[in-house]
Protein backbone atom coordinates (compact mmCIF):
# COMPACT_ATOMS: atom_id res chain seq x y z
CA UNK A 1 0.00 0.00 0.00
CA UNK A 2 2.93 2.38 0.25
CA UNK A 3 3.37 2.56 -3.40
CA UNK A 4 0.23 4.17 -4.11
CA UNK A 5 0.92 7.77 -2.33
CA UNK A 6 4.24 7.41 -3.65
CA UNK A 7 3.07 6.60 -6.75
CA UNK A 8 0.45 9.79 -6.32
CA UNK A 9 3.23 11.95 -5.73
CA UNK A 10 5.11 11.49 -8.31
CA UNK A 11 1.80 11.99 -10.62
CA UNK A 12 1.33 15.41 -8.92
CA UNK A 13 5.34 16.93 -9.46
CA UNK A 14 5.59 15.50 -13.01
CA UNK A 15 2.37 17.20 -13.63
CA UNK A 16 3.32 20.34 -11.74
CA UNK A 17 6.84 20.37 -13.60
CA UNK A 18 4.70 19.58 -17.28
CA UNK A 19 2.40 22.80 -16.80
CA UNK A 20 5.39 25.25 -15.42
CA UNK A 21 7.70 24.47 -18.66
CA UNK A 22 4.40 24.76 -20.57
CA UNK A 23 3.74 28.53 -18.91
CA UNK A 24 7.59 29.15 -19.65
CA UNK A 25 6.88 28.52 -23.62
CA UNK A 26 3.83 30.70 -23.78
CA UNK A 27 5.63 33.73 -22.18
CA UNK A 28 8.30 33.35 -24.69
CA UNK A 29 6.18 32.91 -27.27
CA UNK A 30 3.77 35.84 -26.27
CA UNK A 31 7.11 38.08 -25.89
CA UNK A 32 8.27 37.00 -29.33
CA UNK A 33 5.45 37.03 -31.21
CA UNK A 34 2.63 38.23 -29.74
CA UNK A 35 2.56 42.25 -28.93
CA UNK A 36 4.85 44.48 -30.82
CA UNK A 37 7.83 46.45 -28.92
CA UNK A 38 6.17 50.16 -28.08
CA UNK A 39 7.45 52.54 -30.84
CA UNK A 40 10.74 54.33 -30.27
CA UNK A 41 10.18 58.33 -29.95
CA UNK A 42 11.58 59.83 -33.16
CA UNK A 43 14.94 61.38 -32.68
CA UNK A 44 14.39 65.04 -31.90
CA UNK A 45 17.55 65.16 -34.45
CA UNK A 46 15.72 64.85 -37.16
CA UNK A 47 13.41 67.14 -36.39
CA UNK A 48 13.28 70.94 -37.48
CA UNK A 49 11.28 73.11 -34.17
CA UNK A 50 10.24 76.61 -34.77
CA UNK A 51 10.12 79.47 -32.73
CA UNK A 52 10.00 83.29 -32.96
CA UNK A 53 12.06 85.26 -30.24
CA UNK A 54 14.04 88.37 -29.67
CA UNK A 55 18.03 88.22 -30.14
CA UNK A 56 19.62 89.05 -26.50
CA UNK A 57 23.30 88.57 -27.82
CA UNK A 58 25.49 87.48 -30.54
CA UNK A 59 29.03 85.80 -30.59
CA UNK A 60 30.37 85.87 -33.61
CA UNK A 61 33.45 84.72 -31.96
CA UNK A 62 32.06 81.38 -30.95
CA UNK A 63 29.02 81.68 -33.81
CA UNK A 64 26.20 81.03 -30.94
CA UNK A 65 22.89 83.76 -30.68
CA UNK A 66 20.98 83.64 -27.11
CA UNK A 67 17.50 83.83 -27.86
CA UNK A 68 14.49 85.15 -25.46
CA UNK A 69 12.24 82.81 -27.86
CA UNK A 70 8.19 81.65 -26.96
CA UNK A 71 7.01 78.63 -26.35
CA UNK A 72 8.11 75.87 -28.48
CA UNK A 73 4.92 73.61 -28.83
CA UNK A 74 6.75 70.92 -30.87
CA UNK A 75 9.18 70.39 -27.42
CA UNK A 76 6.50 71.43 -24.95
CA UNK A 77 8.63 73.88 -23.82
CA UNK A 78 7.56 77.23 -21.90
CA UNK A 79 9.44 80.61 -23.30
CA UNK A 80 13.03 80.67 -22.03
CA UNK A 81 16.03 82.61 -22.98
CA UNK A 82 18.89 79.87 -24.06
CA UNK A 83 22.02 79.56 -26.39
CA UNK A 84 21.65 78.61 -29.63
CA UNK A 85 24.78 77.78 -32.16
CA UNK A 86 23.93 79.93 -35.18
CA UNK A 87 27.50 79.28 -37.47
CA UNK A 88 25.62 80.85 -40.55
CA UNK A 89 23.06 83.58 -40.81
CA UNK A 90 23.92 85.78 -38.11
CA UNK A 91 25.20 88.52 -40.60
CA UNK A 92 22.72 91.80 -40.48
CA UNK A 93 21.03 91.01 -36.86
CA UNK A 94 21.54 92.69 -33.79
CA UNK A 95 21.03 92.17 -30.28
CA UNK A 96 17.18 93.30 -30.22
CA UNK A 97 15.80 92.19 -33.61
CA UNK A 98 12.74 90.22 -33.34
CA UNK A 99 13.59 86.75 -35.24
CA UNK A 100 11.52 83.86 -36.30
CA UNK A 101 14.04 80.72 -36.94
CA UNK A 102 14.26 77.20 -36.95
CA UNK A 103 16.16 74.81 -35.34
CA UNK A 104 17.08 71.08 -34.62
CA UNK A 105 19.09 69.23 -31.75
CA UNK A 106 22.77 68.78 -32.37
CA UNK A 107 23.88 64.66 -32.02
CA UNK A 108 26.88 66.28 -29.29
CA UNK A 109 23.76 68.19 -27.47
CA UNK A 110 22.91 71.68 -27.54
CA UNK A 111 20.74 73.25 -30.42
CA UNK A 112 21.43 74.81 -33.54
CA UNK A 113 19.59 77.21 -35.71
CA UNK A 114 18.89 75.99 -39.65
CA UNK A 115 17.10 78.99 -40.85
CA UNK A 116 16.64 82.86 -39.25
CA UNK A 117 14.77 85.64 -40.81
CA UNK A 118 13.63 88.99 -39.13
CA UNK A 119 9.98 88.14 -37.63
CA UNK A 120 6.84 89.48 -39.90
CA UNK A 121 4.91 91.59 -37.47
Amino acid sequence: MQTRPLLSRITVFGAAAVLSLLAGCAEQEGESAGTPPPPQPQSEATQTHAATGTIQTIDHRTGTVTIAHEAVPSLGWPAMTMKFDATNGLTGFREGDHVEFQFIEKAAGGYAITPISARRH
